[in-house]
């Protein structure tokens, strides 16, 4: 951790991205799960990269903004039509957490951005943005293992050249490619 808080503060922060949130309304307590496993993956890799002092409030901040809860249960209503049911908190960690971890970090970064311009902190947002396309590589090959939804016989993720299909959301894995920022904002 850059900031070099404790495992105490990080499980802390991490239980206010679920208490904080309103993704759920009033129901924060009962679908906390949904929340801890949606930004599991990326709370760690934005602590990782930023540190306990910023990545809690900016996962926070972006979470609970209209753009992203409408966005989340568009993408969530996508899942339930897929599996038939709907999605407990291990298909949204695995399918939009995982599956959509770079269009959610990049729209994150992007929403954010003023964070970095008002801090101190130097970072370099074109290297970041690398190491999360790197990160979002990984978890695809994990995910293509299992390429199926539960209850379906038909390919979760279709994959084209420098990119994939998830869920009706389109990711770009190319950050030289014309159509990168496009494709990877949530809008």
């Amino acid at each position: 951790m850059k900031d070099n808080g404790d495992l105490l503060q990080y499980y802390k922060c991490q239980t206010d991205i679920c208490y904080c949130s309103q993704l759920y309304g009033d129901l924060a307590e009962e679908h906390g799960s949904k929340v801890l496993m949606l930004f599991a993956e990326i709370y760690a890799y934005m602590v990782s990269e930023f540190g306990l002092t910023i990545a809690p409030s900016m996962i926070i901040k972006y979470e609970n903004s209209e753009l992203f809860k409408k966005w989340f249960w568009k993408v969530k209503h996508e899942l339930g039509l897929e599996l038939s049911i709907d999605p407990d908190f291990h298909e949204i960690g695995k399918w939009i957490g995982k599956g959509l971890f770079l269009k959610i970090v990049f729209s994150m970064l992007s929403f954010n951005r003023v964070v970095f311009e008002e801090s101190n902190l130097n970072f370099n947002f074109i290297e970041i943005v690398k190491r999360t396309i790197l990160r979002q590589e990984i978890l695809l090959n994990d995910l293509l293992k299992e390429n199926y939804f539960q209850s379906k016989n038909r390919l979760a993720i279709e994959l084209f050249s420098n990119g994939y299909t998830l869920l009706n959301e389109t990711i770009v894995l190319d950050y030289s490619n014309h159509i990168f920022i496009s494709a990877n904002l949530i809008s």
